[in-house]
This record gives structure tokens, sequence and C-alpha cells, in this order.
């Protein structure tokens, strides 16, 4: 086995992406996969650019990586995808985060790669009663473009990941302890705004919105690469104890 296995993440640059490569840095060999390059100093990081909308983008990235690696990978953390809070349906959403996928499973067929695991979202299953909690087996509801968009992934990483085992990854809201979270940024600021809605939850007490801390989702993410040899082939793993948005804090705390 060499000194460092090699990781690709895609979508290197961005907020889980960043603070994934912070983490595995010192124990990996990283290849960071996105449109734009994320600063890195270390040696074992190397970098390329990819626009998933592409074909050609596509092979070309993989291709790089291929002539300047060995195509033995530990795995490929696939973060990178679509996603606006408008609600509205948006041909990315197809382009990027569906076709892109297909595009990315095509060219890592000739890899060797030990585990593909997929960011996909809680928020693609069906809503539940008060009181419920969602797991692993609750169904799948695509009732908005994004949550419609991580099904369809899901569903073609199922049926095109040839031998490469698969771990469907399905976080909460991902927050920092400065509230990298819009959703959870705003009704923190109502509490301290003195907003009479910032203290008065609209809905029956049971019910909550999951939140997890980006520092608890890279811990998860670097235990899936460590026990990869002992997970399922088609694997999937959610994060789904509610948080009320009436006691959300920024204190670090899993809500998983």
């Amino acid at each position: 086995m060499e000194k460092f296995e090699k990781i690709i993440i895609t979508g290197s640059g961005g907020f889980v992406g960043k603070a994934l490569v912070a983490r595995l840095i010192d124990s990996h060999s990283i290849i960071g996969l996105d449109r734009n390059p994320l600063e890195q100093c270390k040696d074992n990081f190397s970098f390329e650019s990819i626009d998933l909308a592409s074909d050609e983008s596509v092979e070309q990235a993989l291709a790089k990586v291929r002539g300047q690696h060995n195509t033995s990978l530990a795995s490929v953390i696939h973060l990178a995808s679509y996603f606006d809070l408008t609600g509205e349906p948006n041909l990315k959403y197809e382009e990027v985060t569906v076709r892109g996928t297909e595009r990315l499973l095509r060219e890592l067929q000739s890899f060797e790669v030990d585990q593909f695991v997929f960011a996909s979202s809680m928020l693609a299953h069906k809503a539940t009663s008060p009181g419920e909690v969602i797991d692993e087996a609750r169904p799948l509801e695509a009732s908005l473009p994004y949550r419609a968009s991580k099904i369809a992934a899901e569903r073609l990483v199922h049926l095109h990941r040839g031998n490469i085992p698969v771990v469907y990854l399905r976080p909460a809201g991902v927050y920092d302890d400065l509230c990298h979270n819009p959703f959870l940024a705003h009704q923190i600021s109502r509490i301290y705004e003195e907003d009479p809605k910032g203290h008065i939850y609209p809905g029956d007490l049971r019910t909550g919105q999951s939140f997890l801390h980006v520092d608890d989702l890279v811990e998860a993410i670097a235990l899936l690469i460590h026990k990869r040899g002992d997970l399922p082939p088609d694997f999937r793993y959610c994060w789904a104890s509610p948080m009320s948005w009436a006691t959300a804090s920024c204190n670090r705390k899993s809500a998983g």
C-alpha cells in the first residue's frame, strides 16, 4: 500500500469540499476536481479543472488524472452538484447534478475505484408525520427540483456504478461555527434582533429541521473511507435527528 492512498474530491473548492480537503490532506493524496482551483500548498494535493456539464471537460480532466496518477483510487467523494434557493426548475439540475454524475461514473470505469461516495441530501426523503424520525428506509419524494435531481442521480448511480461500491450519503443541513447555513443563520438573526418570529415556532413542536456540523460530516466521510472494505456495495446513510428551529444555536452540535 502506498503511503498516501489517492482520493478524488469533486467540488473541492466548496464549503464541504474545503473542509474535507483540510481533514484528509495529511493522510491521503487528494485530487481536487472543481471549476475553480483550491489553493493548497501540500505536495500531496493536485487539482484539475472540470465542468460536469461538458462531456469533453469531464473526459479531459479524468484523462489528466489517469496520466499523472495511477488508476487505483481509494475513494471518489462526489460533492459537486447544482443548487439554488429559488425552488424553481433549472436545466442545470439535469446537466450538472444528474448527467454530470453520469459522465463522471462513465470515466471512472477505467479506474480501480474502491468506493464512490455520492453526496445526496436528507431532503430527498418524503416528509414524516410529527414525531416520526426520517431514516434510510423512508421513501423518497421529488417534490422540488433540487430533491428531484438528487433522487435521479442516486438512481443513475445505482444503474451505472458497474463494479464500484457506492455510498449514498444523505446529510442534513450542514453548518459550521460561523453559521454558514442560510436557513439557520436567518433564524438566529431573528432571535438576536428580537424579532418575535425568532422565538415562536409556528407548528407542532414534535417537528423540526435537522442540522449537521461540517466537522462531524467530514469525520463521517473519513470513517467511511477508512471502513470502506467493511461496507456493503450499495450502502445508504442519512442523519435525521430533529433539532427544532426554536432551539437551534450556533454551538457545535451534531444533529445526527
